[in-house]
């Protein structure tokens, strides 16, 4: 399964800029919001947050790129990255959303998992959507664990995500939770 993803926290980090450059995505004619030609859609650009918009789908980032260190997210940081899946045929089916949304968590290792409903973006006509959440231990001892919440949904025949991560107990989770949910209900075709 063909997935467009940004792997958010590491490398990329050190691209991200302020504005939209040169990528497959781009700041639309209306302030705030990127538009995503490759997919046909725009999502919202969080305020006072950074955009690393040079893969298939637009990433966003709560610290500037010199704060990450070897691409790990810094104290306090916190990465949104949009998902798309849905250009292989027979992805329509609930068990193929479900599968989609395994592999996620799978690819992050997870643990303590935690799978909720969630009213999915108005623009997909009140689709339900599938909100799930878990932790994921670090690579090296030295590194601190991560925690994700992922919401999909589908919309015309192709899932879509939005993936937030930021270190695990960090005191600010709830106002990142608060901006990925805006960056999701932000979300329109075009």
């Amino acid at each position: 399964m063909q997935i467009a993803v940004l792997f958010c926290g590491l490398g990329l980090a050190c691209a991200a800029t302020s504005g939209a450059q040169g990528s497959k995505s781009k700041v639309g004619s209306r302030p705030g919001r990127i538009i995503n030609d490759k997919y046909r859609f725009s999502v919202m650009f969080p305020p006072k947050w950074f955009v690393y918009d040079g893969g298939d789908v637009p990433a966003f980032f709560n610290f500037r790129p010199e704060e990450s260190v070897q691409g790990e997210l810094p104290p306090g940081g916190a990465s949104i990255c949009m998902l798309v899946a849905g250009d292989e045929k027979g992805l329509q089916s609930d068990s193929a959303f479900s599968r989609w949304a395994e592999q996620r968590v799978r690819s992050h290792h997870g643990a303590n998992v935690e799978r909720t409903s969630a009213n999915g973006p108005v623009a997909t006509e009140a689709s339900p959507a599938l909100r799930v959440s878990f932790d994921s231990s670090a690579l090296s001892p030295d590194l601190p664990s991560l925690r994700y919440v992922i919401v999909f949904w589908q919309y015309k025949g192709r899932f879509f995500g939005v993936e937030l991560s930021f270190v695990k107990d960090d005191p600010n989770a709830s106002r990142y939770k608060k901006v990925m949910l805006e960056v999701m209900r932000s979300f329109r075709p075009t």
